[in-house]
């Protein structure tokens, strides 16, 4: 198996030359064969790839020397390690410290640190870790390290990324999900264009792609990542005059390319500020990063010079005298109100109306629906020391929370005390609380207050009145069907780039 790894290794570095790359990444992280060699948690051989650090190094010690045999022994050779495997029983940055000098005279000529086994139980990209959050691996090594060292992991700010370097707690700053967002940022950076970089949010949709869904990767903020050959922004042959309706993400996205490509762009919301639903996903624990990409698409919005009507309903009668070119409807969806007797209760409300403060909830709860909204209602409820009880009627919590956030989010309710039924139907909403048939077995469920969590309905009041008076006519985002914001971003790029 030793022989056959190294090969593997070999091999791959040989055709990375062939293929021109400047330089070679061997992984020795996240739980890779490699890693479990390194690691006493895994590694239980007595023979010499076990026992001491130096023996569990020892085939990560081979592989590079035979690299370096292969591809020469000046071509760049990078090795990726955790730093820290933030696993009980697993390295720790002390036992680094002591790997880095067999790795030097291995031939190493930098090391990229990536800290967390696949099976770490303890979140590491997700939007709830502060950013920062493992430069300490890093400075860890910087320490005792004669060769250029990388912290990663959570860094998307070049000032952030600057001051680590300042600091001497790296010598390098490594960057994916924030380059996945915006493959400019290092460009804009220099610039000093700050506020034209397209955040990384943290939303870990790429890393579901990768490691759940299984499909290539994909970017929630940026419509372009991996598809770069496909959707091209080039200016309009013939210039329209575009009204948008709605500035959540698909309206405001569809805006964006449309002035890009030269269009004049009017954008139209009856809120005071722009975001759409946006504006409530940020409200919950840990999502706060989500304003980062609304004030993102406010300043491209007002530098593109898209005239946006804020605090304004505008109605058909308006759009079809003003003759518009195209008109794109991005109004929304509204929340789902299920036919459950007794709904209309005064104790009843929204997730939207508890979560921006419309009303006020007692100190027992129930929620109705466990998908991504229920789940965030009832942290941000159970923070505010509520006894929240999650009613879903699939046989999972969070079906529809992305794989890469699902444990976590899934982790915290069950930390924070909150009671979770599966299987379980709400019959009638009562002035005790919930009538609820769980697996067959009906329960009366004591709340002093109900939330509804049990979805989103398309809100789309002017197509019907527009269709056949407008020359062009779309509906994008929720308001043709409630989605992600992946999904709206996507169609609003889409669109903005052919109209």
């Amino acid at each position: 198996m030793v022989e056959r790894r190294q090969a593997l290794d070999i091999h791959a570095a040989v055709r990375a030359v062939k293929a021109g790359f400047d330089a070679i990444e061997l992984q020795a992280l996240g739980g890779n064969l490699l890693s479990r060699f390194l690691s006493p948690l895994t590694n239980k051989r007595t023979d010499a790839y076990g026992g001491s650090l130096e023996n569990r190094a020892r085939i990560l010690v081979e592989t590079v020397s035979a690299i370096k045999k292969e591809v020469g022994e000046d071509f760049p050779l990078i090795c990726r390690i955790n730093g820290d495997d933030l696993l009980e029983g697993g390295m720790v940055p002390e036992d680094y410290q002591s790997l880095v000098p067999r790795l030097e005279e291995a031939g190493v000529h930098a090391l990229n640190l990536m800290p967390g086994w696949y099976e770490t139980r303890r979140p590491v990209n997700q939007m709830n870790v502060p950013p920062g959050a493992f430069v300490y691996a890093a400075a860890a090594l910087k320490k005792v390290a004669h060769i250029p060292v990388a912290a990663n992991i959570r860094i998307k700010d070049p000032q952030m990324a600057e001051q680590i370097l300042a600091t001497g707690k790296a010598d390098l700053v490594a960057m994916c999900s924030a380059l996945m967002a915006d493959p400019y940022l290092p460009q804009k950076a220099r610039e000093g264009r700050m506020e034209d970089i397209r955040p990384c949010v943290a939303c870990c949709n790429c890393w579901s792609d990768l490691a759940g869904r299984r499909i290539p990767i994909g970017c929630s903020v940026n419509a372009r990542m991996g598809m770069e050959s496909k959707y091209v922004i080039a200016p309009a042959q013939q210039p329209k005059t575009i009204w948008v309706v709605g500035g959540g993400p698909a309206g405001m996205e569809a805006a964006r390319v449309a002035a890009l490509r030269g269009h004049s762009v009017r954008l139209y919301d009856n809120r005071d500020r722009l975001g759409g639903q946006m504006l409530y996903a940020d409200l919950p624990p840990h999502k706060g990063e989500w304003r980062e990409y609304i004030a993102y698409l406010s300043t491209q919005l007002k530098k593109l010079g898209v005239d946006l009507r804020l605090n304004h309903k505008v109605e058909a009668d308006e759009i079809i005298a003003a003759d518009p070119d195209a008109v794109i409807l991005a109004t929304g969806a509204r929340s789902l109100i299920p036919a459950i007797t007794g709904v209309k209760g005064e104790h009843v409300a929204t997730c939207v109306e508890v979560l921006t403060g419309q009303k006020k909830v007692g100190e027992r709860v129930v929620i109705i629906g466990a998908g991504s909204v229920g789940c965030e209602t009832a942290e941000y409820l159970v923070q505010q020391g509520k006894t929240v009880t999650l009613l879903e009627m699939q046989n999972a919590i969070g079906p529809d929370v992305d794989y890469w956030n699902r444990w976590v989010l899934l982790d915290r309710l069950n930390q924070a005390g909150v009671r979770m039924l599966v299987n379980a139907r709400a019959e009638e909403i009562t002035a005790e609380g919930v009538s609820v048939n769980v697996g067959g077995q009906s329960e009366l469920i004591t709340a002093d207050s109900v939330v509804l969590a049990a979805g989103a309905k398309s809100h789309n009041p002017l197509l019907a009145p527009l269709e056949g008076q407008v020359r062009e006519l779309h509906s994008i985002g929720d308001c043709a069907k409630p989605q992600k914001v992946r999904q709206a971003v996507d169609q609003g790029f889409r669109l903005g780039m052919t109209i």
